[in-house]
């Protein structure tokens, strides 16, 4: 079977916070008043489509209780772990907790950055991800 040479998650989530709920449900409306709504429809050609399934999973009830930190014990293999100091959707927990459980992960905390760094920094972004799987690279030509 293939295994990924490394893997990188930017934001990643592993259970529902207070936090996360409430900016869903703000940004479901900014999505009503048009702002956001016009915006992404520069990249999705049915917007509402694209929107609304993931709004409504986050907000729903019974997904309140959603967490995955169990499978944690599954990760192999290299990881490099990037949030943003600000992100409104999740606390620096989720990274940390992954950390925790990943025995080859790396974590970057992005100062001055929310929810999405590929969008308000992406050079340092983009700088973490190659410094990261340069590193990998050379280990993996060490040990070859």
């Amino acid at each position: 079977a293939l295994a990924p040479l490394a893997t990188i998650a930017v934001a990643p989530h592993i259970y529902v916070e207070t936090q996360t709920t409430a900016a869903v449900q703000q940004t479901g409306l900014n999505y009503q008043s048009g702002t956001l709504r016009e915006r992404l429809a520069a990249y999705h050609r049915n917007v509402d489509s694209a929107f609304y399934p993931w709004h409504n999973a986050w907000t729903r009830d019974d997904f309140q209780q959603w967490n995955i930190e169990s499978e944690l014990k599954t990760l192999h293999g290299p990881l490099l772990l990037v949030q943003g100091d600000r992100d409104e959707y999740a606390s620096l927990d989720h990274i940390q907790r992954i950390a925790a459980h990943a025995t080859h992960s790396q974590s970057v905390v992005l100062p001055d950055v929310g929810h999405w760094p590929h969008m308000e920094r992406p050079l340092g972004l983009m700088q973490e991800c190659v410094g990261f799987l340069n590193s990998v690279l050379k280990r993996r030509r060490r040990s070859t």
